[in-house]
């Protein structure tokens, strides 16, 4: 089943832009149900007709769709902002639940240049999304310090190779994970014993 990204407000769902013209290019027909994406949510609609420039669906139910694992990542925006949609790019086919641009010692610390590229990076995630034929693209965080992250989810890892690292292979499987990776160059000292004294643990890309 063909799958947009629009507006759903009540039992009315909106297709404008590029997913206007998607619809168009793959010529759906009045009557015809579709999948709505919003907001991270999945809609069952049938495609009623276009008005005003704009293509309108009826809500018909939603799709609810239960991860089976959810993960967390922080990614230390790096000097280079085109490093970062590299980065996005990756995620919806690896399962990636929600990114959470994040900023540390050695990281880009320009805020307003970070959160002008925000519509893009959703783009991104969005067509990312339909390449990797994702469920729903990953949810886009707010820009936040290193110093106000939380160990929220059952495992609380950062990438960080030392000889207190574990290995992939001794990580517990649970049901979310919070995964924190930094930007060239690493993690300074402080913001590794920080995160330590957080109660984050700190694991190596070694599997065994």
């Amino acid at each position: 089943m063909l799958a947009f990204f629009g507006r759903v407000s009540s039992n009315r769902a909106v297709l404008e832009g590029d997913e206007l013209k998607h619809l168009r290019v793959r010529r759906v027909k009045k009557g015809e149900r579709v999948i709505v994406i919003s907001e991270g949510r999945r809609f069952l609609c049938t495609f009623e007709g276009f008005f005003k420039g704009k293509a309108l669906l009826k809500v018909e139910e939603p799709m609810e769709l239960e991860r089976e694992v959810l993960i967390t990542l922080y990614q230390c925006v790096p000097i280079e902002l085109r490093r970062m949609e590299e980065l996005l790019k990756l995620s919806p086919s690896v399962g990636i639940y929600k990114v959470v641009p994040t900023l540390s010692k050695r990281s880009l610390r320009n805020k307003e240049a970070i959160v002008k590229k925000f519509d893009r990076w959703r783009r991104i995630l969005r067509q990312e999304c339909k390449t990797a034929r994702a469920d729903s693209p990953p949810l886009l965080g707010d820009l936040i310090d290193l110093e106000e992250l939380e160990p929220d989810s059952e495992e609380n890892l950062v990438l960080h190779k030392s000889k207190n690292s574990i290995t992939l292979g001794k990580v517990r499987k649970v049901k979310s994970y919070s995964i924190v990776v930094g930007p060239e160059g690493g993690f300074e000292e402080g913001e590794i014993k920080m995160l330590l004294k957080k109660g984050f643990k700190l694991v190596s890309l070694k599997p065994y």
